[in-house]
């Protein structure tokens, strides 16, 4: 729910005032920082000590031989002078009074107020004292009750509003705390929020917000705490894995009745009368008609096949309709399951059911037993929603019903390029010139190791170059040192990229990695070389693409890209390390996502060629794929360098061969045979066939703008560093605008696409 608080908000120590300028005074002895300055300045008036006998009132939770010194009344009221203008010194004046009056609670909790606007963390221990010093200050529990909520701990939030409701029974902020929580979108406890928000319909402080809580509460039906037990009901299962949309509830909260009525005569009114109802005839319950209708607009389910939306889902029923909503189709998934009760099911259904299991949707009810028409409890099936919103594509975050804040963002989204040796050099190099608004880098390919080249020709390149271990671009063909050159004159930063693609195996050689950084003093050498090269050329820095090693290689190559990081720091030049995606930690891999992520300034994810000519036909980037690797590389790399892979090209299958087709290419194929592009909604990609004039069959999945578009907006979504792009002059315009319109407002103000 929303973050819609009462006037305690977090440690600002303000609810006392605030309760009683709105005529809510605090019950049971409590006073306003305002009524204890006032006493407090009444009695201290030329005196030295203020005793418990003296000021029986405000120092009533003292014992009668208790006596403040006027020194702590001092600081204790030049705190509440100061708290708003001077915040480190009223701390100190707080903490000091509380020092010479060690049982005096007032500045006890004042600097645990305030401390907790800073630091919750630091401030629950001195709220905690407070709340020994005068068990009935309310307030106390309030601050501790916000403290955790902001902290998603709503447990123990949920645990501090109740004692400040021990205290007084009818504190409508108690109330208002717990209804936050209850409503939040981790807890879901909509039906006892809904009991709490009513009450606070009483009381004409909190009664705008409660009645606008209320407007946006899902109805009792997707509480897995009501009846959690219960078998769920078909209409309950679509109406709970909808619930976290925020487009679906009416404006203002009205139910579809309301709203037939209130539109009568109109094209919304038409559309909110029309009740979807099963093949039994009947409609779905009224407060779930909103989801209900929803799903039968957007095809999530056809009200005709179902029998009933009263009776309970079958586990079936339940597993087809989470593979449509979370884009799951018949292959979404490697090795069929031992499933033993699906006979009866058809083939195509039983395929889905093994995608939903192998996405970790679902589980089977035993190893070899599924029971298609078994039924789940409620709080099981809410359990399997809301594990299927953490690791899948939908809902998006946007129409997610509690939108986490967006990502504090310190400077744009970063797009680096690589260029490669196809498309020609020419075509790169009118590519970067015509977008270099827009481009942020260039990885350049043309530095091999000279132990990568024939021998013939890594003889004459050494010589022009004068190097033992790189080939530089002084010795690379004439369009590569045109393309370099192009983009130091445009002011893109050109970067050296260290490889080990093999020209003769056609693939990553990992041996010519450990060759080259088989001891401490040939990394040395080597990187002193690089930094030399990358200086001499006047490179922005250095790529490190080292792939497929084994995972003997962990300790090597931690090594050298801490060296490499090293020399290059001193030398002004950035590391950027490429890594293989991977969404679970592997500590057998060579790729120590944490320590290289500490070691280097930027780490981009190589989440394509997930297909391959290799392998069977398939998307090449699968977004969801690509989110789940994210997720798991945010655990051990900040978002600030991470950059995140993405395609430019597609590939063309035929039989068990394919060739690389870039997004124009791929759409005027299409075209030119008349295909039908069609859409996988989990990989978020493009994919067609086509018959070839000799007869022959091909399948193509390939990038355009939505794919592209979907890929660049979770550099939005998780405040990534960027996005790194394979390769130059593969992309067409639409890739530029699908780019331009995903990181618009994220710091993109004045840079457009193809500009200059």
């Amino acid at each position: 729910m929303e973050d819609l608080r009462g006037h305690s908000r977090k440690g600002t120590g303000t609810l006392r005032e605030e309760q009683c300028a709105h005529g809510h005074g605090m019950r049971r002895g409590l006073w306003s920082a305002r009524t204890r300055r006032r006493l407090c300045t009444g009695v201290v008036a030329g005196a030295t000590w203020l005793t418990g006998a003296s000021a029986a009132q405000p120092l009533a939770w003292f014992a009668s031989a208790d006596a403040v010194p006027a020194q702590a009344v001092a600081l204790y009221q030049k705190g509440l002078a100061e708290k708003r203008t001077h915040p480190d010194a009223a701390l100190q004046d707080f903490a000091a009074a509380a020092r010479l009056a060690p049982r005096w609670e007032a500045p006890v909790y004042e600097e645990g107020a305030l401390l907790a606007v800073r630091d919750f963390v630091k401030a629950v221990p001195v709220l905690l004292r407070a709340a020994r010093l005068n068990p009935k200050d309310e307030a106390v529990w309030n601050v501790l009750g916000w403290g955790y909520y902001q902290q998603g701990r709503f447990q123990a939030a949920e645990s501090a509003f109740r004692r400040q409701l021990q205290v007084d029974p009818a504190s409508p902020y108690a109330i208002w705390g717990l209804a936050n929580c209850e409503a939040n979108a981790k807890v879901r406890a909509f039906a006892k929020a809904r009991v709490h928000l009513t009450a606070l319909l009483k009381v004409p402080a909190l009664r705008p917000r409660a009645a606008q809580m209320l407007a946006k509460l899902p109805p009792d039906a997707v509480d897995a705490h009501v009846a959690p037990n219960d078998p769920v009901r078909v209409e309950d299962a679509i109406a709970m894995l909808l619930s976290y949309r925020s487009d679906i509830l009416p404006a203002g909260g009205r139910t579809a009745g309301a709203d037939a009525q209130a539109g009568a005569g109109t094209a919304a009114g038409a559309q909110a009368s029309v009740v979807p109802r099963a093949a039994d005839g009947r409609p779905a319950s009224t407060p779930v008609v909103p989801y209900i209708a929803w799903a039968v607009r957007h095809h999530l389910i056809d009200p005709a096949a179902i029998p009933s939306f009263h009776q309970s889902a079958s586990r079936l029923f339940l597993a087809l309709l989470l593979a449509k909503y979370y884009g799951l189709n018949a292959f979404s998934y490697v090795r069929p399951f031992p499933l033993t009760d699906m006979q009866g099911v058809p083939v195509d259904q039983q395929m889905v059911v093994n995608s939903v299991i192998a996405n970790r949707l679902m589980a089977p009810v035993t190893a070899h037993a599924f029971q298609p028409q078994g039924t789940m409890t409620r709080a099981a099936f809410a359990a399997a929603v809301a594990h299927a919103n953490q690791v899948m594509a939908h809902p998006p975050q946007r129409q997610q019903w509690l939108t986490p804040p967006p990502p504090v963002r310190t400077a744009p989204p970063w797009l680096l390029f690589f260029n490669t040796s196809d498309p020609p050099y020419t075509v790169q190099q009118d590519d970067l010139l015509q977008h270099k608004a827009w481009l942020d880098a260039v990885g350049f390919t043309a530095f091999p190791f000279y132990r990568d080249l024939p021998a013939g020709v890594a003889a004459v390149r050494r010589q022009a170059d004068g190097t033992s271990w790189l080939a530089t671009i002084q010795s690379a063909a004439p369009a590569e040192a045109a393309a370099w050159d192009a983009a130091l004159r445009a002011g893109v930063a050109p970067y050296l990229v260290l490889g080990n693609y093999s020209q003769a195996a056609g693939q990553p050689d990992p041996a010519l990695v450990e060759q080259l950084l088989a001891t401490a003093a040939q990394q040395q050498a080597v990187v002193a070389e690089v930094v030399q090269v990358a200086k001499r050329c006047h490179a922005a820095g250095v790529v490190v693409d080292f792939e497929n090693l084994p995972g003997r290689d962990r300790t090597m190559l931690t090594a050298f890209v801490r060296r490499l990081h090293a020399a290059a720091q001193q030398a002004g030049l950035s590391v950027l390390v490429c890594l293989p995606e991977r969404d679970t930690p592997d500590v057998g891999s060579a790729y120590d996502y944490a320590a290289l992520g500490a070691a280097a300034d930027r780490v981009m994810l190589i989440t394509y060629d997930e297909h391959t000519p290799g392998s069977r036909p398939g998307p090449v980037s699968d977004w969801t794929n690509t989110d789940r690797v994210i997720k798991y590389a945010l655990q051990e790399i900040p978002a600030g360098k991470l950059l995140v892979g993405a395609a430019a090209y597609g590939y063309d299958w035929r039989g068990s061969s394919a060739a690389e087709v870039s997004m124009a290419q791929a759409q005027q194929l299409a075209r030119a045979h008349g295909a039908q592009v069609r859409w996988e909604a989990r990989s978020q990609t493009p994919w067609f066939t086509y018959t070839d004039a000799k007869g022959q069959r091909h399948t193509v999945w390939f990038e355009d703008a939505r794919s592209i578009a979907a890929v660049a907006r979770l550099v939005q979504t998780y405040g990534l560093a960027g996005m790194a792009v394979w390769h130059l002059g593969a992309e067409d315009a639409s890739f530029w605008q699908a780019v331009q319109a995903a990181w618009a407002g994220n710091g993109q103000t004045g840079r457009a696409p193809g500009a200059g």
